[in-house]
C-alpha cells in the first residue's frame, strides 16, 4: 500500500493511493507403492513405483487512483480517477513418475 498526500511531493494537488496484493497456492502430492515378493530362498523381487504432482497458482493485483475525496483515507474507493489497474494469474503444473 502506498499513499501520496496532496500537499507535499509529486502528488500535489490530487494525492494518490496504490494497492498491491499477491496470493500463492502451492500443492505437492506424492504417491509411493512398495511391493516385495519372495519366490523361494534364493529369488525375490522388490518393486517401488512412484508418482509426484506439483502445481502452483499465483494471483497478482495492482491498482492506483488519484483525486482524493476525504483526506487521510488511503482506500481506493476514496479516489476518483483510475491511474492503473491490472491483475495476472499464472499457473504451473508438472508430474513425474519413477520406478525401481
Amino acid at each position: 500500500q502506498f499513499y501520496g498526500n496532496p500537499y507535499v511531493g509529486d502528488y500535489i494537488p490530487v494525492g494518490r493511493a496504490t494497492k498491491s496484493a499477491n496470493f500463492d497456492i502451492t500443492t505437492n502430492f506424492n504417491q509411493l507403492i512398495n511391493y516385495s515378493l519372495d519366490l523361494d530362498s534364493r529369488n525375490s523381487f522388490d518393486i517401488l513405483l512412484g508418482h509426484e504432482s506439483y502445481g502452483i497458482k499465483n494471483n497478482d493485483f495492482n491498482a492506483a487512483k488519484t483525486g482524493y475525496i476525504v483526506l487521510d483515507n488511503p482506500v481506493l474507493d476514496n479516489y476518483t480517477t483510475i491511474v492503473s489497474a491490472n491483475s495476472q494469474i499464472d499457473r504451473y503444473k508438472t508430474e513425474g513418475y519413477f520406478s525401481r
